[in-house]
């Protein structure tokens, strides 16, 4: 529910499944308050994929034109549709190839699969090494924080989670010692020989 046409009166937005039913294909409404439907709807869906079962549609400003858009995910991809109060036919966008994430979460993206990206020893995914870091270590292997790239926080690429790590980056920092293995000082891919998960696609 959300004013989508702009005329400052909230709207309803639905969808049907109607492939089963007379041939008909998955398709997207648009009600006003009297549960007439708005010019242009409804408006159906890529034939492609009538054998799923469109989800729940969403409504928000995407572009932040202080307008309201419909979101609605059919099959593996997203429709968005754009409604004027002008009586002009609604404008979809297709947006393909909705994917999970490399780890199969819960987080989605668009197009290829990313690939994570740290620096050894950045525990708070800004690009640098400083003390902050070494907290988050600690309140990690310790404390039991949740981090979303284990294989930063493991400094000296061995595997575990050790204090060794949390030292390791101390002495680093203040002691002048060693440097992590690589990806350092730059942001890089996690390496295919690292053992330690990571979901971290943005680095600095």
């Amino acid at each position: 529910i959300g004013d989508v046409s702009g005329d400052g009166v909230n709207e309803i937005a639905s969808y049907s499944n109607l492939h089963d039913v007379g041939g008909g294909v998955n398709s997207i409404h648009l009600f006003d308050a009297e549960l007439i439907e708005l010019d242009g709807f409804p408006e159906n869906l890529a034939e492609t994929y009538n054998m799923w079962t469109p989800y729940a549609t969403a409504m928000g400003d995407l572009d932040l034109d202080g307008n309201m858009e419909i979101v609605v995910v059919n099959g593996p991809e997203i429709h968005v549709f754009t409604v004027t109060s002008d009586g002009e036919e609604p404008i979809s966008v297709v947006w393909p190839n909705l994917r999970h994430d490399a780890a199969q979460s819960a987080f989605y993206h668009f197009g290829a699969v990313p690939k994570p990206i740290f620096v050894r020893g950045d525990a708070t995914g800004d690009g640098l090494i400083e003390l902050v870091d070494v907290i988050r270590m600690a309140m990690y292997i310790f404390a039991g924080d949740d981090h979303s790239c284990e294989a930063a926080i493991d400094f000296d690429a061995d595997g575990g989670l050790t204090l060794l790590d949390v030292i390791e980056t101390a002495a680093f920092l203040f002691l002048g010692g060693a440097a992590p293995p690589a990806p350092y000082p730059d942001c890089g891919e996690k390496p295919a020989e690292e053992t330690r998960s990571c979901f971290q696609f943005e680095c600095g």
